[in-house]
């Protein structure tokens, strides 16, 4: 498993997403990635895994965005097992595959109590 504060996503290059897909389980937190470009970037991810996007947040009308958590699990690990991921709170998000095992992605910018 892997967490990583990645302090935006899109500005990686190859070398470094061919490491972060070796792992089985991926967890990115403060990735800027808001909805909108989160659409048109997805296509670009490996296709061996399922991906979560939870979108960072614009808290003012100006100025970048903050947070963002993006989860992907290797579809060969679970085996075709159903997984489904939900935000249980604005800096928390869990991975559930079927009733065996549960991760959690959790994302202090330091609010957490």
């Amino acid at each position: 498993m892997m967490r990583w504060n990645v302090a935006g996503v899109w500005n990686k290059d190859e070398e470094l997403w061919n490491y972060v897909t070796s792992f089985e389980c991926i967890c990115l937190v403060e990735t800027w990635l808001e909805e909108k470009i989160w659409m048109a970037w997805k296509r670009k991810l490996n296709s061996g895994f399922m991906w979560w996007n939870f979108a960072a947040r614009r808290e003012k009308k100006k100025g970048r965005v903050s947070g963002g958590i993006l989860i992907a699990i290797r579809k060969e690990w679970i085996g075709g097992k159903e997984c489904e991921a939900k935000e249980v709170s604005k800096s928390v998000v869990k991975v559930s595959i079927e009733k065996e095992m549960q991760v959690y992605a959790i994302y202090n910018q330091g609010n957490l109590k």
